[in-house]
């Protein structure tokens, strides 16, 4: 949707001219968003379905078992690839909240590859006004004036994300402008 209105004309006949016009623009688009989000186990820490494209157990490591040797740096696995809740850090528990469960059939099933799909609103807006005003005081001597607004807002709501907290972000770029001009020739 873009549309505006623009008028002009002189106000004092060959003296003083005047001119004005706005545009405004608004977009808003949905788009269809495909991507993978852990698991209800995963988030719980349950990693037996962690998977790779063969359908082979991707192992978790213990990082508290980490020792250095001649040999190398051997650690433990998590017993069962489940990392116990205990171990579960507090701040990452308290994000799974903002992130999405799996809502459709993966792609891949033993990697669950693009297990989540929603439609993406964005919405976008674009206002700018202009007038400027021309006037001469005689044959030697000429002035004019211009002022010109922008304004520019979007969401960026193209994220995958179905949570506003971390799917939205308001964004507005202003200008103003303003010009004077005097002329003696």
């Amino acid at each position: 949707n873009q549309y505006g209105a623009s008028f002009g004309g002189p106000v004092i006949k060959d003296r003083t001219f005047i001119f004005g016009n706005w545009e405004q623009f608004n977009y808003s688009r949905s788009t269809v968003q495909i991507n993978a989000f852990p698991t209800a186990g995963q988030r719980g820490g349950d990693f037996t379905d962690l998977l790779n494209t063969q359908g082979r157990l991707i192992p978790i490591y213990d990082p508290a078992t980490t020792q250095t040797t001649s040999g190398g740096i051997p650690r433990s696995l998590f017993p069962g690839n489940k990392i116990p809740t205990s171990r579960l850090d507090p701040v990452s528990t308290a994000i799974n909240a903002f992130y999405p469960l799996p809502n459709r059939t993966p792609t891949d099933p033993y990697t669950n590859a693009n297990n989540f799909q929603n439609l993406a609103n964005e919405a976008r807006s674009m206002r700018q006004y202009t007038i400027k005003g021309d006037h001469r005081f005689g044959e030697k001597n000429s002035m004019f004036a211009r002022y010109s607004y922008f304004l520019h807002k979007t969401d960026n709501g193209t994220s995958i994300y179905p949570n506003p907290v971390v799917s939205k972000r308001d964004d507005a770029l202003e200008n103003n402008n303003f010009v004077l001009s005097d002329t003696h020739t």
